[in-house]
């Protein structure tokens, strides 16, 4: 009992010195590592919804390209719920658009899944089945 309370006292400090309107918003950071140099990478950046930060990878194995986003959907948590069963939440919306990104500037081309051709939405995952031997 006594361990709980102290985290809420704690807790409690903490809040009460935070200051400005309660924010429910998160903050979502994605980052790839393209086995390309940096330059090459960044004459290939075409994603305008995004702003990306370019760094070289460790080891010199390429470039890790990092972008976060703020993402405060209407409805708060349910709202982040009901647009990822659609598929259209930012962080996975985010991640494909990365790995799209990845793949064309590593090998030129975009490779889909039959299962899922769209991306990740929820509902594809639902009624993938199997594979198959041809």
């Amino acid at each position: 009992m006594l361990p709980i309370a102290a985290a809420d006292v704690y807790e409690a400090i903490h809040l009460t010195q935070k200051s400005g309107p309660p924010q429910s918003a998160k903050r979502i950071r994605k980052v790839v590592t393209i086995n390309k140099p940096r330059a090459e990478v960044e004459a290939a950046w075409d994603l305008d919804d995004y702003t990306p930060t370019y760094a070289d990878a460790p080891g010199g194995r390429g470039t890790e390209v990092a972008v976060e986003l703020v993402e405060d959907p209407p409805l708060g948590d349910f709202g982040v719920l009901a647009k990822k069963l659609s598929g259209r939440d930012d962080a996975t919306r985010l991640a494909d658009e990365l790995r799209r990104f990845k793949a064309r500037v590593e090998t030129g081309e975009v490779l889909r899944s039959d299962s899922t051709p769209s991306g990740h939405k929820l509902s594809d995952h639902l009624r993938q089945r199997a594979a198959v031997p041809a």
